[in-house]
């Protein structure tokens, strides 16, 4: 299920493109959540992660811009899409990679026909890819097939659905690299994929045939980003 964010500070537009994400699951037979945020800070300060965020760019600062601008640098790779009165300023888009903008009023017909665009990207996003170093060499894996990242002393295994990796790097430099696509820590051992979250219970999270422990210290972020996954 992929996750649609709406940034706007007038709450009429922001209701009026949930109901056309609404509709649109109706009659494309497409599961999505929505996130409706009043300003580009409440967006930024979010635990959420959308896949799509529909952004408004004439707003209080940060204006919609400004906003693309600073999640880009906190490494979101979300799918873009301006929704604007200003046209003047769609073309400064491109510097942030958004996939395309609107003019308001947004009519159904192109924000259907746009949305189902920013869908396929999404999905071509969720299949990304990523290099391990392993014994031999190199190995391309999808994020997607990663149950989750256990350090054993000096190495990584990348527990995959139907095998293990063992590959030659530090759990925290996996972290960088994978936390921004929805991985979280469990305890210091483990980085978990949230997506093969299949459940919490007596301080354990299962993943796949397999039970880890949740530390203590990682409980409370653990379960807020489980919950903002879900939402």
């Amino acid at each position: 299920m992929l996750a649609v964010g709406i940034v706007d500070d007038e709450p009429e537009v922001r209701e009026k493109i949930r109901n056309f994400v609404l509709r649109f699951q109706d009659e494309e037979g497409e599961e999505l959540r929505c996130h409706l945020y009043e300003s580009g800070q409440q967006v930024l300060h979010s635990s959420c992660e959308d896949d799509i965020l529909f952004l408004d760019i004439d707003m209080p600062e940060p204006n919609g811009m400004e906003t693309a601008r600073m999640l880009r640098q906190k490494g979101s790779s979300c799918i873009l899409l301006f929704v604007t009165n200003m046209t003047q300023y769609a073309i400064q888009g491109y510097e942030v990679n958004a996939l395309d903008f609107m003019v308001k009023p947004v009519q159904y017909e192109a924000f259907r026909f746009k949305l189902k665009k920013a869908i396929q990207a999404a999905g071509e996003r969720r299949n990304v890819k990523m290099n391990v170093k392993t014994r031999d060499g190199f190995r391309q894996i999808l994020l997607s097939e990663i149950l989750y990242v256990e350090v054993q002393r000096h190495k990584l295994l990348y527990h995959l659905q139907g095998e293990v990796l063992e590959a030659w790097d530090t759990i925290g430099h996996a972290g960088e690299r994978l936390t921004p696509h929805g991985f979280a820590f469990c305890n210091v051992c483990y980085l978990v994929n949230l997506r093969h979250v299949t459940g919490i219970r007596d301080g354990m999270v299962m993943v796949g045939d397999d039970c880890l422990k949740i530390s203590r210290g990682k409980k409370k972020a653990f379960e807020e980003e489980l919950a903002s996954l879900l939402l």
